[in-house]
């Protein structure tokens, strides 16, 4: 039997109750609201008495809440229940789960009869997890999810797309069927032990698709803990990185020939700032500029590198104008003070607002061309002074010749014979003038256009000015004058012999053409160093005038003057004499006074042994070096980095021998050899390459070339000596 209880009793029930109780009409008008209703909404029950409950509920679930209920009215259906939310009167909305009954029999009941829970939590962790779900579903990449035993429980969207497998093919089983094999399955098992022991574990494997192919995923598994702290499940994230490794494969040749490229590239390529400092440099403009490595040059700024520190200046207002520069010449300084003349094409590298970050371009060092240029511009401007003395100079002396011949072959003229021998001394004299200007002219002209023969050896000096002076002792004696030398024994240059015998002879010639009787002419030293002489031939003649001296030199400005004894000459001597010296390396100047004398002063290559290392790895130089220290204490040893850097030290130093590796980048040792053997001062030097095994077939070449010795790496000090023995 049903116990009855009193109206009082429910209604302390309704009162206590933490649900929220209330009644409405079936417009939604609030009937009766309990305590809970209340406090739950934050209005009181007049509030609640004047509004109804579709206006508490948010605009985009108004009509959908309105339908349900007008649904359960319109088929009086007795009972539903339906999740919606409502705002309260501070503004927050909350979610209710709402069971309704509809009532119509009971006028005091008639309407809807509600109980609502309040649902917010739930909804919101709902929320989150669709949230989530659709994260998981989204996502490009692959997520697996399984129990502590690898059973799949879930994949996402991505795991199918991928893989080919449909959930349904994979969930409930072992993810095994992805491995491509043993090894593979073994090294995941690995990983699994880790992640068994909370670990998260990381790595690249390969897995197998449902159609069979290989792909390279990269993989991270973590472990899954509950509240307290026990596994529950193991996620696996998966990315298929195939295309990225094809990518970066693909990246890394390029680079690697982009590498090639500029580390093997014959001309300069840079990068630098707009501040002047250098960024990035190849092997080749490193070589160029005499640098060992870029740490050298980026701690300098670029402007001390430019001879002219106002062309750097100029280079960036072309660069803010233009953005570029094309066949732009500049001369630059090497480490070693030598100039360069370089090319370079340029541009300026800009962000997104226009604004320079860095400049980069290619620097081609034309040096040589330019030398050649510049000779070309001289022979240009010799050739036609050639052809204006040949059309003045050449000509002169003809009158005297063809009109004494003329008077003495005019038979209505009678001379005695005292007067026809007058005639024939002067024609005599205008022949042996022209004689010695078509002579000058052609020496003038072989040395000029390198015809002539140049073989630089070493030479007794004594000897060879004594060869000389021997020679003009004849004029000397006729003259009266004396005519020695104070050249000691003992002193070897390195010279062409019959070059500067010419070259003393022209100068002792004029010394006595303009030295009176009874003077002197002499040679003497004035300083001795390690590379070069100080030769001077001097006299105590009528000098020279000082503003004369800018043309004794020079073949387009020809100087001229009578003997004491009215000696005629080409005026063609000192520039002959000059062209000698240039070409021993040398320079010539003059010192005179009037009525006082005149001395002209020049440079000849001495000659003291010295051995020439070639060798870019520091430590096979440094032993070279130590060796030849060691068999030869008094020996010059000179070092080069590079071929480049000992070819300019070969042309300025005539070293005794060139020890040369043959592997080296840039200009290698069988290029060193080339040029050096196509240098008339530097053909006749020994050279001797060390060369390993691997390119002892290029020794056949290398003899072609004119090589006098093959070394093979690593050298042994005895066997050296026995090498260096013959040549020094």
């Amino acid at each position: 039997m049903i116990k009855k209880y009193s109206s009082d009793f429910y209604n302390r029930i309704i009162d206590m109750a933490d649900e929220l109780i209330f009644q409405t009409d079936y417009d939604g008008k609030f009937l009766f609201v309990n305590p809970a209703t209340l406090k739950t909404t934050g209005y009181n029950s007049e509030e609640l008495f004047r509004t109804i409950l579709f206006k508490l509920i948010p605009p985009e679930y108004s009509n959908t809440v309105k339908e349900f209920f007008s649904n359960q009215i319109k088929n009086k259906i007795e009972k539903t229940y339906f999740e919606f939310p409502i705002t309260c009167k501070s503004g927050r909305v909350i979610w209710l789960g709402q069971s309704t009954v509809w009532a119509e029999d009971v006028a005091e009941l008639k309407g809807l009869q509600c109980i609502a829970r309040d649902i917010t939590p739930r909804k919101l962790v709902e929320q989150e997890t669709l949230m989530l779900a659709k994260i998981l579903e989204q996502t490009t990449e692959m997520i697996l999810i399984t129990d502590k035993k690898g059973i799949v429980q879930y994949v996402n969207s991505a795991f199918e797309k991928i893989t080919q497998y449909t959930k349904w093919e994979i969930i409930g089983k072992r993810v095994d069927v992805l491995r491509t094999d043993e090894e593979t399955q073994q090294y995941i098992d690995e990983a699994w032990g880790k992640v068994l022991n909370g670990q998260v574990w990381r790595g690249i494997i390969k897995n197998r698709k449902k159609d069979g192919t290989v792909y390279d995923e990269e993989l991270t598994i973590n472990p899954v803990f509950n509240e307290f702290g026990v596994i529950i499940n193991i996620v696996e994230i998966k990315r298929d990185i195939s295309e990225e490794i094809k990518q970066k494969d693909a990246l890394s040749k390029a680079e690697e020939r982009f590498k090639s490229l500029f580390e093997n590239a014959i001309e300069g390529i840079y990068q630098s700032s707009v501040d002047g400092k250098l960024l990035m440099a190849n092997r080749a403009l490193l070589e160029m500029l005499g640098y060992e490595s870029i740490d050298e040059l980026e701690s300098k700024d670029l402007a001390d590198i430019y001879v002219n520190p106002e062309d750097r200046a100029a280079f960036q207002k072309i660069m803010d104008k233009d953005g570029k520069v094309i066949d732009y010449e500049i001369k630059l300084k090497r480490k070693d003070g030598f100039e360069i003349f370089v090319l370079e094409n340029s541009r300026a590298v800009t962000d997104n607002k226009g604004n320079i970050i860095y400049y980069e371009g290619i620097i081609q060092d034309i040096t040589k061309r330019k030398e050649t240029e510049n000779a070309i511009r001289k022979l240009i401007a010799q050739k036609d002074k050639f052809l204006s003395i040949v059309s003045h100079d050449l000509r002169a002396p003809f009158n005297s010749i063809l009109g004494f011949t003329e008077i003495l072959l005019d038979e209505t003229s009678e001379f005695n014979t005292e007067e026809k021998k007058e005639f024939l001394v002067f024609i005599k004299q205008a022949a042996e003038q022209q004689l010695n200007l078509l002579g000058n002219l052609l020496d003038w002209s072989r040395i000029e256009t390198g015809r002539i023969r140049f073989e630089p050896k070493p030479t007794d000096l004594k000897m060879l000015v004594e060869k000389s002076i021997i020679s003009l002792k004849g004029n000397a004696l006729r003259k009266q004058i004396n005519l020695y030398s104070n050249i000691q024994e003992n002193i070897t240059v390195n010279i062409d012999e019959n070059l500067t015998l010419q070259l003393f002879g022209n100068l002792l010639s004029n010394a006595l053409k303009f030295t009176p009787q009874n003077g002197s002419v002499w040679v003497d030293i004035n300083d001795s160093r390690v590379d070069f002489v100080s030769v001077s031939v001097n006299d105590n003649g009528i000098g020279i005038p000082h503003e004369d001296f800018d043309k004794l030199f020079r073949i387009d400005t020809k100087y001229y003057s009578r003997g004491t004894e009215g000696e005629e000459g080409s005026g063609l001597g000192l520039a002959l004499c000059a062209e000698i010296v240039k070409k021993h390396g040398g320079k010539i100047e003059v010192k005179s006074e009037l009525n006082k004398g005149t001395s002209f002063i020049f440079n000849l290559p001495a000659v003291r042994k010295s051995v020439l290392i070639v060798d870019d790895n520091k430590g096979d130089r440094s032993l070279a070096m130590l060796y030849v220290q060691q068999l030869y204490p008094d020996i010059i040893v000179i070092e080069a980095h590079n071929g480049y850097e000992a070819m300019s030290l070969t042309m300025s130093r005539i070293p005794s021998i060139v020890l040369a590796d043959f592997a080296m980048p840039g200009m290698d040792g069988l290029r060193l050899l080339q040029e050096l053997k196509q240098q008339p001062q530097t053909r006749n030097i020994p050279v001797i390459i060390i060369t390993s095994f691997e390119s002892k077939a290029d020794a056949v070449s290398l003899t072609e070339y004119g090589v006098t010795e093959i070394l093979i790496k690593p050298i042994a000090k005895e066997e050296l000596q026995q090498v260096l023995a013959k040549y020094i």
